[in-house]
């Protein structure tokens, strides 16, 4: 028992050794602010073990050598209680902001074009917005990084909302907009020892190619649609306008009586539950494929890639699937060396929607590979 206590009090300076003088970045991911592209970058380039995408509040690595390997983290579940487990470090927070307006389009686009690759129903535009919060950008810092339980923020005054985060922000290292994706890049990387600058991709171009959504343009809303999106993101605008737009934002936003709040966040929830009724359930025979879909990315994010496929495989089902499962088990197969199955699988992703370039360059690679595995076996024989 004695030498195990020794070599876990080892380990726990090994670690305060290799933390000591690094700083530790939180790049707080607020959805559509060009989050994606600086997990990415980061994801291909900084050593194991330095970075870390947490998928909740306690999803930290454990142990003392683990947390002193870390210098950057990056996702939707940054909280700030997560900074205790990095005491005596410098923090380096950072968040990117974006547009009101622009950001609910985008999210609508991804989400939708997204729902469609996983063959799972999509909605309106006006339920979208319905189903998030007032202020989604303030919304999500409230609860994300400050830890509030959603009930308690809707029925925050938004005079209150705006007070705690725009405190929260003036502890930032760096507030930009969405569009300082590089800039924020270009700073991080000397210590984080990766390269300055990420390479140019575009997450929703990447959809396009694999289905045909209807990208909805925030300059094609009208007026009485534009207002109302304003009306619903007070909060939003006056940071966007303070942190990004360096100004003094015209934000006096009128009392609203708690029935108000209350009557608004019952709204919310039931708007909610609708689009969520018609994501999992809107089209026949898909029920139960948000979860088939949740396991086969789990399995991918581990490198299980037989599993991977396997939960793929029942994402697809008896029916056609879309161009985007298939292409997901084809990048399985190719991951388990069946080149010769992948080539199918890209094949029938260009069946259901032909000249896609990623996929004809993918699938030509598989061939090869598969023809290269084939003539090996047959010179061994």
């Amino acid at each position: 028992m004695r030498t195990g206590d020794g070599a876990s009090g080892s380990s726990a300076s090994a670690g305060r050794a290799a933390a000591q003088g690094q700083p530790v970045y939180f790049l707080q991911h607020v959805p559509k602010t060009a989050g994606q592209t600086i997990r990415m970058h980061l994801r291909a380039h900084c050593p194991p073990g330095s970075f870390v995408e947490p998928t909740g509040r306690r999803d930290l690595p454990r142990g003392a050598e683990a947390i002193g390997r870390v210098q950057a983290l990056c996702s939707h579940w940054l909280a700030q209680s997560m900074e205790q487990r990095f005491e005596g470090r410098e923090i380096r927070r950072a968040v990117l902001l974006r547009d009101p307006v622009e950001q609910l389009v985008s999210l609508y686009n991804f989400r939708m074009s997204t729902y469609l690759d996983k063959g799972v129903g999509t909605y309106s535009f006006a339920l979208h917005l319905r189903a998030l919060p007032r202020n989604f950008s303030a919304n999500f810092l409230l609860t994300r990084w400050l830890g509030h339980d959603s009930l308690s923020a809707a029925l925050m005054p938004e005079s209150r909302q705006f007070e705690l985060v725009d405190a929260a922000l003036r502890d930032f290292w760096f507030v930009g907009r969405h569009d300082d994706c590089d800039r924020l890049i270009a700073m991080v990387a000397p210590d984080l020892g990766i390269p300055g600058q990420a390479k140019a991709g575009n997450v929703m171009a990447s959809h396009r190619e694999f289905n045909a959504f209807p990208m909805l343009r925030a300059s094609e809303l009208d007026d009485g649609l534009l207002a109302y999106i304003r009306s619903r993101s007070p909060v939003d605008q006056a940071l966007w306008e303070k942190w990004c737009l360096r100004r003094e934002p015209a934000f006096a936003p009128a009392p609203r009586p708690v029935s108000a709040r209350l009557g608004d966040f019952a709204s919310f929830a039931l708007a909610s539950a609708t689009r969520i009724g018609i994501r999992d359930f809107g089209r026949p025979g898909r029920i139960g494929q948000t979860r088939r879909m949740r396991l086969a990315v789990i399995a991918r994010e581990k490198g299980q890639w037989a599993e991977a496929a396997r939960h793929f495989r029942r994402a697809i089902g008896r029916k056609q699937g879309t161009p985007q499962l298939w292409i997901d088990l084809a990048t399985a197969l190719v991951n388990l060396d069946r080149y010769g199955e992948a080539v199918e699988a890209f094949d029938r992703a260009l069946a259901i929607k032909p000249g896609m370039p990623s996929v004809i360059a993918w699938r030509e690679q598989a061939a090869r590979d598969a023809a290269a595995g084939q003539a090996a076996a047959n010179y061994r024989s």
